[in-house]
């Protein structure tokens, strides 16, 4: 991964179409490209030897970009190190930010339902369907889908998973824009969009790489951690990229006509957040109602969080679902690109 990086470094720095002069990389930036991906295969070497079969796939949707990157013309690609900054702080600062975040506003509103007994009924829904009593499964089952969980499921699903991270991801891009704004002959709209890939990717990898541990050391076969790992490199990555890409693309437009209305930036502050807000908007819907779904199926096999199902009927559900979302976000980000002129 480190020489990929130094080659598309490289050949943005070398090109002949260059008009600016090359810019090296900073050398804390050099640290990150040659020391990251060694620090990641010995941390996982250390938590779970297991897990470090999967670190290839799991990579591959950064290689492909880093290689699509390279093979693009100079003129159409973003600041180099601001992609890998992006890349690296999403997963790390805003990913920390995001899960302080989820915890405060999810355990304040479950204990608004369950009191003292809070940490209890946490425990319970995170327990395994497979350790627990018939008869207890059967009480939790009931349970899934009392008006308590569903109100409970949409807080999760919408405001906790959606709209926390896709707020930390869209404001991971404003601040790639504020470290390098696009120059006058560049197209804002590859620029959002390629900031956006370097966020969705930083921040769907490492939360895979945080849940690679438990998968392997779980007493689960090595073809049941071979489907979760796939599914998360399948539709967390397209998803998460995906969204981030249409919350990018959203603010764009609304940035650009915010700009021509207004010529005092204080005065446009107030506007402007509410433009952050709007372009999040969608974005956290589709996160929200894939999640929603996803913790709807589990319900209906008794789980009160998600557990992964196994059995036929659900796993056509489960992917059925995810193929269809992801289509239609694809599309629905597609619109969005060629319904925006040139900026």
């Amino acid at each position: 991964m480190s020489k990929l990086l130094e080659r598309s470094h490289a050949n943005v720095t070398m090109s002949s179409n260059t008009h600016a002069s090359p810019t090296p990389l900073s050398p804390s930036a050099r640290v990150v490209y040659w020391c990251g991906p060694p620090t990641v295969l010995l941390l996982t070497l250390l938590l779970s030897p297991r897990a470090t079969v999967a670190l290839p796939f799991i990579a591959l949707p950064t290689f492909c970009a880093i290689q699509k990157y390279s093979d693009s013309p100079d003129a159409r690609r973003a600041n180099f190190e601001t992609c890998l900054w992006s890349y690296l702080l999403s997963g790390t600062i805003g990913m920390t930010f995001a899960a302080v975040a989820q915890i405060i506003l999810g355990y304040g509103f479950l204990y608004l339902f369950h009191g003292d007994q809070t940490l209890a009924f946490l425990k319970d829904a995170t327990t395994s369907p497979v350790d627990i009593d018939t008869s207890i499964l059967a009480a939790r089952a009931a349970a899934a889908w009392s008006w308590q969980n569903i109100v409970q499921r949409f807080w999760m699903t919408y405001v906790i998973a959606g709209g926390v991270e896709e707020m930390v991801k869209v404001l991971a891009v404003r601040f790639a824009l504020h470290q390098s704004p696009p120059a006058d002959h560049q197209d804002k709209r590859r620029l959002f969009f390629q900031y956006a890939v370097s966020v969705g990717l930083g921040y769907s990898i490492v939360e895979s790489l945080l849940c690679l541990p438990g998968l392997a050391n779980s007493r689960d076969g090595w073809i049941r951690m071979s489907t979760e790992v796939g599914e998360r490199i399948l539709y967390g990555s397209s998803t998460h990229v995906l969204t981030t890409a249409l919350s990018s693309l959203r603010m764009l437009q609304s940035h650009d006509f915010h700009k021509s209305q207004h010529k005092n930036m204080l005065a446009a502050c107030p506007t402007r957040v509410w433009s952050l807000f709007s372009a999040v908007g969608p974005s956290a819907i589709y996160h929200g109602t894939g999640n929603f779904l996803l913790f709807s199926i589990s319900a209906m096999n008794g789980n009160l969080l998600w557990h992964h199902p196994w059995d036929a009927k659900s796993l056509a559900a489960t992917y059925t679902m995810c193929v269809g979302l992801v289509v239609i976000l694809g599309c629905n980000v597609q619109r969005k690109w060629q319904s925006m002129r040139r900026k």
